[in-house]
């Protein structure tokens, strides 16, 4: 009786563990992943083995999905595919044993989409791609800069749009919701969405952000930093604690939202300041259709700038964004 407890037992700590698995990544490295001591190099094959559950945690250095020189369409196109389910973490120096333990902005960990030479020309169109993605899908502590989405074609590819982030859901009334916090998005360029694009696909396409910021992403159409289009299910998500600095795009200069159901983005603590946008609303543009409901509490809209004057605007929307104790946010 006693040997089939400690039986039971054991096979009860390795579903544990299993489930709790964490594996460590470090450039350069060349181990099993499975200590500090032992770490993966490749943070493309940690993502490739880790199962739902896993945290991988990623010390400071630069990470690219792939490396060229010239470079071709298919090297371009890959991505740090996060697993539904699957935890990342950057912010490590390389010894530390609790996530509290990290300093995120002393290590820094780029995932950078600067694959090949020195240009902006032949780097990654999407540095990081969730799809289906369960909520429990984190992505924190990461530097996430240099992307490079330049094809023509149809609005909303991969190819084209989330040069930084691509979010996309492609299961028939399901649902990509990650979490990203802590993260900065410096310098993505793309035709919509230059830091982050959700696609709703099918489903429902919607990251909930906290404490990141954006700074100088620029979109040759809409969403100099955040794009959405998202036409399927009602969904809820929220932006709070960020930052939106000098991003760029004809409309939508720091967000633009193309939301044709019901649908709300919620916004608290962010500041929108010097985005700047040709078309109008600087700090943000709502193309919305039906229900959608924006809402912005504690937010700080200063020095953005757009030829038509507006640091918001909502277009061929039937209701206005719901605005509390923000500052500046006189233009609508």
């Amino acid at each position: 009786m006693f040997r089939h407890i400690f039986t039971l037992c054991l096979l009860g700590a390795f579903y544990f563990n299993a489930n709790t698995q964490t594996l460590f990544v470090k450039s350069g490295a060349n181990g099993d992943g499975y200590s500090w001591e032992d770490p993966i190099g490749d943070l493309q094959k940690a993502l490739r083995i880790a199962a739902p559950g896993t945290q991988i945690w990623v010390a400071k250095g630069t990470y690219t999905p792939s490396n060229c020189e010239n470079c071709t369409p298919e090297e371009r196109s890959q991505s740090f595919e996060i697993p539904s389910g699957v935890q990342l973490y950057g912010g490590f120096a390389g010894h530390e044993y609790s996530l509290d333990e990290r300093k995120v902005k002393a290590n820094a960990t780029i995932l950078s989409g600067n694959i090949g030479r020195d240009d902006l020309l032949d780097n990654s169109q999407t540095v990081v791609y969730f799809e289906n993605a369960a909520n429990t899908t984190v992505l924190d502590g990461f530097f996430i800069m240099d992307g490079y989405a330049d094809a023509e074609g149809t609005p909303g590819k991969r190819d084209r749009s989330g040069a930084g982030i691509f979010n996309i859901c492609t299961k028939q009334n399901g649902r990509s919701t990650p979490t990203v916090r802590n993260c900065n998005f410096m310098d993505n360029s793309a035709w919509e969405g230059a830091a982050v694009f959700n696609q709703s696909g099918k489903g429902t396409a919607a990251i909930d952000f906290n404490s990141c910021s954006f700074l100088k992403n620029k979109a040759s159409i809409a969403g100099g930093a955040i794009a959405d289009n998202v036409s399927a299910q009602p969904e809820h998500s929220s932006i709070s604690d960020c930052f939106f600095v000098l991003n760029e795009a004809p409309y939508g200069g720091g967000y633009f939202t193309n939301n044709i159901e019901a649908n709300e983005t919620i916004f608290i603590n962010c500041s929108f300041i010097k985005n700047n946008s040709k078309m109008g609303a600087s700090g943000f543009l709502l193309s919305n259709y039906d229900n959608i409901s924006e809402h912005a509490e504690s937010c700080i809209f200063k020095n953005n700038e757009a030829d038509n004057g507006n640091e918001l605007l909502v277009y061929k929307g039937r209701k206005l964004p719901t605005l509390k104790e923000d500052i500046g946010a006189s233009n609508l």
